[in-house]
């Protein structure tokens, strides 16, 4: 069957698409308390610590660097995500791999538009 005779053909096989279906039909209504992004978040919680803390420790950070001079777009915004992963290092584990790369991520890519740049 084609898309235009058959819409499930065209359905979005997703779990956030397939929570609206439910949500919308007839159908027995979902957990509230076990969708996709309250999974998320109590993942993220173990391995992230807790956001309150993350926020107040990253700002903390960001505002040593608030008024300096001579920063680009590229190297402000990739300071701001360092002060980030470094928050969530200490609030939350800090054996994640991914905490790390990120770090070395972000400070790749200042460091290849320096580059670029010749600076």
């Amino acid at each position: 069957m084609d898309d235009a005779v058959n819409p499930e053909a065209r359905r979005c096989p997703c779990r956030s698409c397939e929570i609206r279906r439910k949500t919308k039909s007839n159908a027995t209504p979902i957990d509230r308390n076990s969708t996709p992004v309250v999974d998320i978040l109590e993942q993220r919680g173990r391995t992230h610590g807790n956001f309150v803390t993350v926020s107040k420790i990253a700002q903390t950070i960001k505002g040593t660097y608030a008024t300096a001079d001579g920063l680009s777009p590229e190297q402000r915004e990739s300071l701001d995500m360092m002060a980030s992963k470094m928050a969530r290092i200490v609030c939350g584990d800090p054996n994640i791999v991914d905490h790390w790369l990120d770090i070395e991520g972000y400070a790749r890519l200042v460091r290849n538009t320096l580059e670029k740049n010749n600076v």
